[in-house]
């Protein structure tokens, strides 16, 4: 039997007089992955946020059941000049893990360069990897696909599918990678 890492009960959301998210009742379950769908706007990433606690509910209850997550949000924004590799470490420092450099290299981390120069897709990259250091239950994504050329989207997808014991929470407008992804339900947004 399953277990149940995160139930929602009459779950909504609401900024001044818009109403994101109502009523929702979802229970998600371990070593499954989710994939939410929607078209921008619909509240993908304000769910997301509400349940790794940035944002509260206007309404509900949000049931949490696990220990250990990440999360990587849509944008990585840092303005500061500072090189991958000293990024790497402060991070992994924070985290209290180890730089992992197989893992670097698999997804093919440009350490020498400063992080406010890469593209998206090179710091969408970064983010993956970082969550993907961490001992998870479960990982949150938002738009983890966005910007990454074929050759990565397939090492991220194979990754996520190769660690079954985690459990995924992945918004993305990349309906086509969704069909990649093994062991998956879908939260429609619509």
């Amino acid at each position: 039997m399953s277990t149940c890492l995160i139930e929602t009960k009459s779950l909504s959301k609401r900024f001044k007089d818009l109403i994101v998210i109502e009523n929702l009742n979802i229970n998600i379950m371990k070593g499954k992955i989710y994939l939410l769908t929607g078209e921008n706007g619909s509240g993908k990433s304000t769910f997301l946020k509400l349940l790794v606690g940035l944002y509260k509910p206007t309404r509900g209850v949000i049931k949490r059941s696990y220990q250990n997550f990440s999360y990587v949000p849509e944008l990585l924004i840092y303005k500061d000049k500072i090189k991958v590799s000293k990024y790497l470490n402060r991070v992994t420092k924070l985290l209290n893990v180890k730089r992992d450099l197989e893992k670097e290299e698999y997804f093919l981390i440009e350490t020498d360069k400063c992080l406010n120069e890469l593209s998206k897709g090179n710091q969408k990259k970064i983010m993956l990897y970082l969550a993907f250091l961490k001992d998870n239950e479960i990982v949150f994504l938002d738009e983890p696909f966005d910007g990454l050329d074929k050759d990565i989207l397939k090492r991220v997808i194979n990754y996520i599918n190769d660690n079954s014991e985690v459990t995924y929470v992945i918004s993305s407008h990349n309906k086509k990678v969704f069909e990649l992804l093994e062991e998956k339900e879908v939260i429609s947004f619509d």
